[in-house]
């Protein structure tokens, strides 16, 4: 609880050092009717707009997770975008309606409208655990559950009622259940005049999020209002309601970032990227090789020259953003990339001379020349004759240096070809 009001704390005081940047908490507003779901602000404006229908929503600290009423949940990224996995658990006994994310045991939990709550893990893809909820009550009977939240404070779930069906929304109850036990610990409050469906816990301010037909609420876990906004359209119910703080948000990736590479060689390539986002903004990024961290670079970091390759071989890059609390993104774009053959990097040196012709960097006899030795490594290299193909480089290398020292080659670009022939003598075989 400590670490969330001191987040809160935080993102008030640099909001107001550095306006330029957002630090809001945000809320995830979920229907099954109109099939749209919105993430706001506390007071309702909209941050993003996605299409799924959603009765249940819940967030692990990284991922976001939507449900519907059949019972498919979808992990996705934290910006809820890009879905990374897909799976069915039907639901136990009625329609699927809102989850909650369990920090303390690592579980999904979710409350179908028969009463019942599931514990899923997602790692797994299983339920694990379920628990039948009292269905009689003297106001709204029988209950038909709606919305679920977890209090890591308290280590409590908070369930939300209407009456079975929801054929009437003027009346509302919150009860407290053990997790471990499914037994329920006490009835939080009722409503008189608005419904309670979707909920969701704030550790900062100890309340909750509560949805309703046309209305969102903020209140205290007696029952009190601390604020409300009318709930954006198009849009039904909030049946599916989460809260994720600001600086509980790890860095994202716009649509459309990629990861490129460039320059690739025998041994070596440049990789490129587009920037991440953070609401406190990314503080380094980590280059993955085959799955391995290669590099942690700074945050101004745009490219990496991955150098040691092996010739002829396939490697697979991904870049991943971190920010300042150490949450690092786990959706950053990727690249497979293959270094070349060492017949590869000869057409690709010829072109190099061909380039530097038409460029009007060498002349055109010059280019003949050059060209002329090239061919010959590769008619030797095409012969399985590498030691005469390597003879056939050096002699290249010496004629770069004589165009370079006559002032026919700069040499910067002379340079360039040399290096490419060594790396060629270097690694003259797969």
């Amino acid at each position: 609880m400590w670490r969330n009001r001191r987040a809160r704390v935080l993102a008030l005081f640099l909001s107001a050092f550095l306006p330029g940047m957002t630090f809001a908490d945000s809320l995830w507003l979920g229907n099954d009717r109109s099939g749209f779901v919105f993430r706001t602000t506390l007071r309702g404006a909209i941050l993003k707009v996605l299409f799924a229908r959603v009765t249940g929503v819940a967030f692990d600290g990284n991922a976001l997770y939507f449900s519907d009423t059949d019972g498919t949940i979808t992990k996705r990224t934290a910006d809820g975008a890009t879905i990374v996995s897909s799976f069915r658990i039907v639901p136990a006994l009625n329609i699927a309606e809102d989850m909650a994310w369990d920090s303390t045991r690592q579980r999904l939990w979710r409350i179908d409208h028969g009463s019942v709550i599931e514990r899923i893990d997602p790692v797994t893809q299983t339920r694990d655990q379920v628990v039948t909820l009292p269905t009689a009550d003297p106001v709204i009977q029988p209950r038909g559950g709606l919305g679920i939240a977890y209090d890591s404070n308290r280590d409590l779930l908070y369930v939300s009622f209407c009456k079975s069906g929801c054929a009437t929304l003027q009346k509302g109850l919150v009860i407290a259940v053990n997790p471990d036990s499914g037994a329920v610990a006490g009835e939080l409050f009722r409503t008189e005049g608005f419904a309670t469906g979707g909920l969701a816990y704030d550790s900062a301010t100890d309340s909750l999020w509560v949805g309703d037909v046309s209305v969102v609420r903020n209140m205290t876990l007696s029952g009190s209002v601390i604020s409300s906004f009318s709930r954006p359209q198009p849009g039904g119910f909030v049946d599916g309601l989460e809260f994720v703080s600001g600086a509980d948000l790890p860095p994202s990736w716009p649509a459309g970032s990629t990861l490129n590479a460039s320059n690739v060689g025998l041994t070596s390539m440049t990789l490129t990227w587009t920037a991440a986002q953070d609401d406190f903004g990314v503080t380094s990024y980590q280059l993955y090789q085959n799955g391995v961290l290669r590099a942690t670079l700074s945050a101004f970091s745009r490219s990496f020259l991955a150098s040691g390759l092996a010739p002829c071989t396939n490697y697979l890059f991904k870049i991943e953003a971190c920010d300042a609390s150490g949450q690092c993104s786990f959706d950053g774009p990727s690249v497979s990339v293959t270094t070349l053959t060492p017949s590869q990097s000869l057409l690709a040196l010829i072109q190099a001379v061909d380039d530097l012709v038409n460029s009007g960097a060498l002349s055109e006899g010059a280019g003949r020349a050059l060209k002329a030795t090239l061919e010959a490594a590769m008619r030797q290299l095409d012969r399985g004759n590498i030691e005469a193909m390597i003879q056939q480089l050096n002699a290249f290398e010496h004629q770069v240096e004589a165009f370079v020292n006559s002032g026919a080659l700069s040499a910067a670009d002379g340079q360039r070809l040399i290096g490419s022939a060594n790396e060629l003598i270097a690694n003259p075989t797969c």
